[in-house]
């Protein structure tokens, strides 16, 4: 191009530009905003999975692809720039007018067309793509020169939409659902060719094993997380197909090649083109495949030939190397019926065999020596495990000896198959195919690829033999029988238990008896020393006082009595010295009062003295307060009784008193192998923050009594709460052997710890 055209070029460009912003600015709000104009290149390179459609970009460039797409009611177009290219995806152009604003398109702009798109970036799926808002044909231009493989990245998932071109092998061309495919060798890999116009008569024929150039522009095959799986290359018509070298004038005279010796080192096989082989029919699908036997070796033939071969007929396939599979077999091959003989009889073996033969190749790099199963008919006999169906069919999983393995039906199979009940014993007969496992890393000696796992491709119903039914005691009629077994075992135990806890209930109903006898009996002794320990503590102290009271007031009548005239000083000297003694004999009898509450626990357990409690405390009070006992109780000295019980009250009252709780519940825990007892308090209070509790020097003494108490019994309290969310109290405490001896001693200073006078709460 000359200088004076590429400055016209320019100058009209800037024209158009200048025009849209015109446009832009007289129509207002009825029109977008024209954003700044970027490279395709740059819009890729920033484009990642958080770019939205709200962020507006303005692209131009040339149109290399076009496609209509009525049925989703638009067009997708490739626009490339330089070597940059990214899909656009537009309105049809029968919508020209809708409601979403888009208004500016033509049906002009096909390849060759530069344009200027206006719109949002979406990611996509697996490249990045534009939403188009506005498209301007500026002018036309010769399109741009095609990349090659290497640099357009088409086998790395890479190129993005740029034009490309391909030199390759055509194996196929078929229409599906109106869009012609072309299957391409391309230097042993397949790349797949698309394009949405016919190739006109004829055309397909001549192109078929013929050596073509492609130009296109490059798409992917991708999953469903948008990951690059392969190529695809997208032409506009059959025109951009070059045929640069013809194919033979017959399928049946490109080169024959044995059985055996397909994809060998050498191979005219591995040229890409067209090549024929010959071997008798195992098993085959019309339209689909049929598999061929010679000598020692079977393959897989794909082909859509409507042809129905049976087992015995020699078929002439002419056709491609098929790289799709580890067993390396034919694909869009034409076939040829040549002869018939008998079938090939199925080989006998296990399935440990053909596990064994394909794991013998992977210890070297040598090809494995013996049998060789992969693609050939074997029969073996197998454990059925259970069956499934699926869309082509079913699967059944069998068992024989130490391998699992799976079996492929076809539907005709399938039907003989379902019948079967787990257990029987059967004799199936099929196609051994192979599945192999993911490369090693390591694999740069020639090795060949590890073994995974085989299947067995089961055809017809006659290949499904019964040997034998399963037994009678099948897995389900066993654990039925067990679970039968189970239930007589559990009903008898229960009624086992039943008849020990009636026997418990009895025992317990004589032990009750006996232990309120003897009760009656220490009662009844006790009564007597109380009363008379009572009568002596009367005489000595209350009798003796009232006596004294008597004494004072008859002095107080006498002398009245003979000084009638004379103030009465004398009188209430007497009288005041009554009071006093009348005092005095009140605080004796609240003295004994009190050491007759000293004794609340003698002889109480734990439970029943905090009972005592929980009663005492609860009448009267709006809150519910619950016991709870856990484990086996034991004996407990009575000093660490009254102890935990004055724990218990310091902890009830504060729930009462500062948490306004509606409920407290008491937990015991005994344990009786380790001589301990863990005490709970909980309740549904207000709560506090741990740490703002008010302390002693608030005059408040109630955590640290309760603390000290249980510090001086050896043990540890802990206080969990929370505003809003109550308050727990924990306290454990462990008994000593020596405690029964300390309570045993009179003049222990223990006995202060159990003076039962309460405590004085916080």
């Amino acid at each position: 191009m000359s200088v004076f055209s590429s400055m016209t070029d320019v100058a009209w460009r800037t024209t158009v530009v200048v025009v849209i912003a015109m446009v832009a600015a007289a129509s207002g709000g009825d029109t977008l905003d024209v954003a700044p104009l970027s490279d395709i290149a740059d819009v890729i390179q920033a484009a990642d999975a958080t770019t939205t459609t709200d962020q507006p970009l303005r692209i131009e460039g040339i149109v290399t692809f076009r496609h209509d797409q009525p049925d989703r009611d638009r067009v997708v177009l490739v626009v490339q720039d330089r070597e940059a290219a990214v899909w656009v995806i537009a309105p049809h152009r029968a919508c020209v007018e809708r409601s979403d604003g888009f208004r500016e398109f033509s049906d002009d702009v096909r390849p060759g067309e530069r344009i200027m798109v206006q719109g949002g970036l979406d990611p996509g799926s697996y490249g990045p793509r534009v939403l188009a808002t506005s498209i301007v044909p500026v002018g036309r231009e010769p399109l741009p020169a095609p990349l090659s493989a290497d640099r357009s990245g088409v086998f790395r998932g890479a190129g993005g939409a740029v034009r490309t071109v391909l030199e390759g092998i055509v194996q196929s061309v078929r229409s599906d659902r109106g869009v012609w495919t072309l299957a391409l060798d391309v230097e042993g890999r397949r790349v797949t060719v698309r394009s949405a116009l016919s190739p006109g008569a004829g055309v397909a024929e001549q192109l078929v094993d013929a050596s073509v150039r492609v130009t296109g522009v490059v798409g992917s095959v991708r999953n469903a997380r948008g990951q690059f799986l392969g190529p695809v290359v997208v032409i506009n018509g059959f025109d951009d197909v070059e045929r640069i070298a013809v194919p033979p004038s017959s399928a049946f005279d490109s080169p024959f090649v044995p059985l055996e010796e397909i994809a060998r080192f050498g191979s005219p096989s591995l040229e890409g083109h067209r090549f024929q082989t010959e071997g008798v029919v195992t098993r085959a699908q019309a339209t689909r495949y049929l598999f061929l036997q010679e000598g020692g070796v079977g393959i897989r033939v794909e082909t859509g030939d409507k042809e129905v071969y049976r087992p015995g007929d020699r078929v002439r396939v002419a056709g491609f190397i098929d790289t799709g599979r580890q067993l390396r077999g034919m694909t869009g091959a034409v076939t040829r019926r040549v002869g018939s003989e008998p079938p090939p009889e199925p080989i006998g073996t296990t399935p440990s065999a053909i596990a064994g033969s394909a794991n013998r190749s992977q210890t070297g790099s040598k090809v494995a020596v013996g049998p060789d199963y992969a693609g050939r008919l074997v029969t073996f006999s197998a454990t059925v495990a259970d069956a499934g169906p699926t869309r082509d069919g079913g699967v059944l999983r069998l068992a024989s000896g130490g391998t699992i393995l799976e079996a492929v039906l076809l539907p005709e199979a399938y039907e003989a198959a379902a019948r079967l009940k787990p257990g029987s014993e059967i004799s199936v007969t099929g196609i051994v195919h192979y599945d192999v496992a993911k490369q090693h890393e390591e694999l740069v000696d020639g090795r060949l690829n590890p073994f995974e796992r085989f299947t067995l491709v089961v055809h017809d119903a006659a290949d499904v033999r019964l040997i034998r039914a399963p037994p009678w005691w099948t897995p389900v009629r066993l654990s039925a029988a067990l679970t039968g077994a189970i239930i007589v075992l559990a009903a008898a135990l229960a009624w086992a238990w039943s008849l020990r806890r009636q026997v418990a209930r009895q025992a317990a109903a004589i032990a009750k008896e006996m232990r309120a006898r003897r009760e009656a009996a220490v009662e009844f002794q006790a009564t007597l020393r109380e009363r008379t320990r009572l009568a002596a503590n009367l005489h000595d102290t209350l009798l003796q006082s009232m006596a004294g009271i008597g004494f004072q007031l008859e002095a107080c009548q006498m002398s009245l009595r003979r000084s009638a005239d004379v103030e009465g000083g004398d009188a209430a000297e007497h009288l005041d010295v009554a009071r006093r003694m009348v005092d005095h004999a009140v605080d004796d009898v609240r003295g004994s009062v009190w050491a007759l509450r000293s004794a609340a626990v003698q002889g109480q357990s734990l439970n029943e003295a905090i009972e005592a409690l929980v009663v005492r405390v609860g009448a009267g009070q709006r809150a519910r307060i619950r016991l709870r006992s856990q484990g086996r109780p034991f004996d407990l000295p009575n000093f660490i009784t009254g102890n935990l019980m004055l724990i218990v009250q310091e902890a009830v009252f504060n729930a009462l008193r500062h948490g306004a709780a509606e409920t407290v519940d008491v937990d015991v825990a005994y344990d009786a192998e380790a001589t301990s007892v863990e005490l709970t308090v909980h309740d549904d209070g207000r709560g506090f923050e741990i740490g703002e509790q008010r302390g002693p020097d608030e005059g408040h003494f109630g955590l640290q009594g309760m603390r000290e108490r249980a510090e001086r019994l050896g043990g540890r309290l802990s206080v969990e709460s929370a505003p809003g969310r109550g308050t727990t109290v924990r306290c454990r405490i462990r008994c000593q052997d020596y405690d029964p001896e300390m309570e045993r001693d009179e003049g222990s200073p223990l006995a202060a710890v159990t003076d039962g006078g309460g405590v004085t709460s916080s």
